[in-house]
């Protein structure tokens, strides 16, 4: 168990919390620091990639 987590937070380049942030998972749409309008763009972004990742072809059929 990691015991001190403020001195490893602490000792971390930008770099390197910026990555661990990458990896929480946090749905940006959540974030309680957005304005409505920005989780408002964001929602629709989310929605328009996944419209377009559905309708997509499969590229894993063979076509011959």
């Amino acid at each position: 168990m990691i015991e001190n987590y403020e001195e490893l937070i602490d000792n971390m380049t930008p770099d390197e919390a910026l990555e661990i942030i990458s990896k929480m998972g946090m749905n940006m749409t959540d974030h309680p620091y957005l304005s409505e309008e920005r989780k408002a763009e964001l929602r629709e972004e989310e929605k328009s990639s996944l419209i377009s990742s559905t309708t997509q072809p499969d590229q894993s059929e063979d076509p011959s």
